[in-house]
């Protein structure tokens, strides 16, 4: 019996683990495509009606990471001084992917913004990891 359940303890260790959560890259550039550090940025579930966690800033490559993120819609909204705010929305994330998005600041005043509509099919290029989410209605 005990050399029972430590092949059942040992055979379940080796199973992978399930992953429910997925990552969002945010890579901001300006209009030459340089990199801009330091712009903050932050992400909303659009399903929830709510922010996800605290805003990220940018480092010198000018992305920003958010790491375990439900699965679900999101929007982002970038902004740094001298550029106007940009708010990209309408991107699906699933379970285990990794959704890199880059947004490009146009030079101008925060108080002014760009809207941009993510309606292209979302292609894992971070790994070889193939997921499905099940949305319950």
């Amino acid at each position: 019996m005990k050399k029972l359940l430590v092949l059942a303890v040992l055979a379940t260790s080796l199973l992978p683990a399930q992953v429910l959560n997925g990552r969002i890259e945010v890579a901001v550039t300006d209009p030459s495509g340089q990199a801009i550090a330091g712009a903050k940025v932050s992400i909303r579930d659009l399903r929830r009606q709510s922010p996800f966690g605290a805003p990220g800033v940018t480092d010198t490559t000018g992305v920003a990471l958010f790491a375990s993120v439900r699965p679900s819609e999101y929007e982002i909204n970038v902004e740094a001084p001298g550029f106007r705010k940009s708010i990209v929305s309408g991107f699906e994330l699933n379970a285990s992917q990794t959704v890199r998005q880059t947004v490009m600041l146009e030079i101008g005043s925060v108080s002014e913004s760009i809207q941009v509509e993510a309606n292209a099919v979302s292609v894992n290029t971070a790994d070889a990891t193939i997921a499905k989410t099940i949305n319950m209605r």
